[in-house]
């Protein structure tokens, strides 16, 4: 389920859960305060934890299954809560996660929600324009320990802008081996096989980008830069955010596809185990952990 609304937000630094937990009447009351240049504010709660990356591949969050705390984008702030007359059984009381984001800049930012414990969650997503109008998107789903649900933010602080989230199709398959050398010149190579989810409409390397997360990077091969070879895999060569890359996507049965993604000029070999490999195909995505080999 979706919920979408527009409110009038007096400052642009949030209350943390407003949005997420007030009643509707409560929270589409306007202030008259002053306001600044927008904001972008993710909560969820209770069973998953928050890991965002922005447009340009910082990421402010926690890792769960990593134990990394990150707080790289500008102006970013990762909070913990505990969320008030709730509690678990066992009588400690349960939290909720927020990234906040200042003055964030415009561009498409993708939000990892990851599974800590079972159990239902709730998600919301708040973009303030440079007037001080929020839009709020609030999704719900089921956690498991370390599944991992991926949602596409599109944001900016354009008077009158909305924020637009659109949330992947998991992967129902995903297993993958990352190998590292320092060089030179320094690389990786990252073989991977996928499985589509059912509710998926498919992949097409054709038409569709592909963008692959690994230890802090992140590159996305736009849409059109794949050509298919006479065996019928798909192939690209070139430069993305100043990494070489090579990729090859092998079609096989049942909406499955082997990987093999080749990069040079970045160094890895220092990166703690296990790495987070987040891929992202089109409209389908998905996240393993890793443990990288050097060679």
């Amino acid at each position: 389920m979706t919920i979408t609304r527009t409110v009038s937000a007096g400052s642009c630094f949030l209350v943390g859960l407003l949005f997420l937990f007030a009643s509707p009447a409560y929270a589409q009351q306007p202030s008259s305060a002053p306001c600044c240049l927008g904001a972008l504010k993710i909560a969820a709660q209770p069973t998953v934890e928050l890991l965002v990356t922005s447009p340009v591949g910082l990421q402010t969050g926690f890792d769960p299954l990593t134990g990394q705390h990150l707080d790289q984008i500008p102006s970013s702030n990762y909070l913990v809560t505990p969320l008030a007359n709730v509690s678990e059984t066992d009588g400690t009381a349960p939290e909720a996660r927020e990234v906040d984001i200042s003055l964030p800049a415009a561009g498409r930012y993708t939000v990892q929600a990851i599974g800590e414990g079972p159990g239902p969650f709730t998600i919301a997503f708040t973009g303030v324009d440079s007037k001080g109008m929020a839009t709020v998107r609030r999704f719900s789903g089921t956690a498991s320990p370390g599944a991992t649900f991926v949602y596409y933010v599109r944001y900016s602080s354009t008077p009158g802008s909305k924020i637009a989230v659109t949330p992947l199709v998991p992967l129902q398959n995903f297993s993958s081996t990352v190998n590292v050398a320092a060089g030179p010149p320094p690389s990786f190579e990252v073989r991977a096989d996928v499985t589509l989810g059912s509710a998926s409409a498919g992949f097409d390397p054709l038409t569709q980008p592909l963008s692959i997360h690994l230890a802090g990077i992140s590159a996305t091969v736009p849409p059109g830069s794949f050509h298919q070879d006479k065996q019928g895999i798909y192939r690209f060569a070139g430069a993305i955010e100043g990494i070489s890359l090579r990729v090859s996507i092998v079609p096989q049965v049942n909406h499955s596809f082997g990987f093999r993604i080749d990069g040079q000029n970045i160094d890895l070999t220092a990166a703690i185990n296990p790495l987070r490999l987040l891929l992202i195909l089109g409209s389908n995505a998905g996240a393993v952990l890793v443990n990288a080999v050097t060679k």
